[in-house]
């Protein structure tokens, strides 16, 4: 069986408009969108992990996460002044209980172009 890679998400959330913004990427820039979002995946970094000790992967792994979340700082403080409200950073993992949006995996699988395969469509969870 092959193995299941965690996969995460950043979002600029405005608690006065109850907006999810996801950070998407096109061809040669970062953009923003109210229903898709770019997914970073663990297997990202396996080249720099293959001959590492179990010791030095979660080291990678944590750099990797917290690389991760100084992008969402940045992506939420773009959004804030582009928008003129604020809006706080996220970072979460895809199909997790607690992620704020469901990722809709069927459209990623049926996506015929680079821009789709990228960026998967998401919506908000009722909570």
């Amino acid at each position: 069986m092959a193995k299941q890679y965690k996969a995460y998400g950043i979002l600029a959330y405005s608690p006065n408009k109850q907006q999810f913004l996801g950070q998407i990427e096109r061809s040669f820039s970062m953009d923003f969108s109210e229903d898709r979002v770019r997914i970073y995946s663990e297997w990202e970094i396996l080249l720099f992990t293959e001959n590492k000790t179990p010791e030095e992967k979660t080291i990678i792994k944590n750099k990797y996460l917290d690389q991760l979340r100084k992008h969402a700082e940045k992506f939420a403080k773009q959004m804030t002044k582009l928008h003129g409200t604020p809006y706080e950073p996220i970072l979460f993992r895809a199909g997790s209980k607690k992620a704020p949006v469901h990722i809709k995996w069927d459209n990623y699988y049926k996506a015929t172009d680079k821009f789709e395969r990228r960026n998967i469509n998401f919506t908000k969870k009722n909570i």
